[in-house]
């Protein structure tokens, strides 16, 4: 993996848990920004909201309330 290969590479402790900090965040951050455009044209267009919450609500009673991966497929 990434890290134990930073660490056999001869860089510092510090060093790579700053990288995986930095890794971590960015990951996060991007993330956020998705999720936050999501919810915003959610709002914009209520009839696609209606329609995919209907398509949850249809996933979980076919799921017993799980939403898995499987489920999502």
């Amino acid at each position: 993996d990434l890290i134990a290969h930073m660490r056999d590479s001869g860089q510092s402790e510090q060093r790579v848990l700053s990288n995986a900090l930095v890794m971590f965040l960015a990951g996060s951050d991007s993330t956020t920004h998705t999720l936050m455009w999501l919810i915003y044209n959610l709002g914009r267009h209520p009839r696609v909201q209606e329609t995919l919450r209907d398509e949850v609500a249809t996933v979980l009673r076919a799921n017993d309330g799980r939403l898995t991966s499987q489920a999502l497929h």
